[in-house]
């Protein structure tokens, strides 16, 4: 009978593997090092593999990130847009929407353009930031009626 190798000698299945583990600790340092080296020299490859697996279907990516950041599918998403009418929960406008969560919670509260989203999570999500914004912009507009309403000065 023809062996193909290196010839071995163990006497039993158990001495065998103490044999193999004893082996990789001798020589984990070099193992890593050589897989390391290996990774390294395939780096760029493997990353033009994923660009190009991400571009080629970015409909993956997208359903990838609802279910990883926010535990929704596609169907949910779909749901809660057709909910909202395809606009956004505040302004009430028709643009790309985005998913707003409480940051504390996590919970999902529903489907806001980028401004809107933008604009609360700049107040940190806080009721009282909110109604001093509102009662900011009602004195604003009561201000900007008055001086409306006041002829203007000519000066000499």
């Amino acid at each position: 009978m023809l062996q193909t190798g290196r010839p071995r000698k163990y006497c039993t299945p158990e001495c065998r593997r103490t044999s193999y583990r004893k082996k990789y600790i001798e020589n984990a340092v070099g193992l890593r090092a050589r897989a390391l080296a290996r990774h390294h020299s395939k780096r760029d490859e493997l990353n033009q593999k994923m660009r190009d697996e991400r571009q080629a279907r970015p409909e993956r990516q997208v359903a990838y990130k609802l279910k990883y950041l926010y535990g929704l599918t596609q169907a949910d998403y779909q749901d809660l847009a057709r909910l909202q009418g395809g606009r956004c929960a505040l302004c009430r406008k028709a643009k790309p929407l985005r998913v707003d969560h409480d940051h504390t919670t996590g919970v999902v509260r529903g489907l806001l353009c980028q401004g809107c989203n933008l604009g609360l999570g700049a107040l940190g999500d806080d009721l009282a930031g909110l109604e001093r914004a509102i009662a900011y912009l009602i004195a604003a507009a009561e201000k900007a009626k008055t001086l409306s309403k006041q002829p203007a000065q000519v000066s000499p």
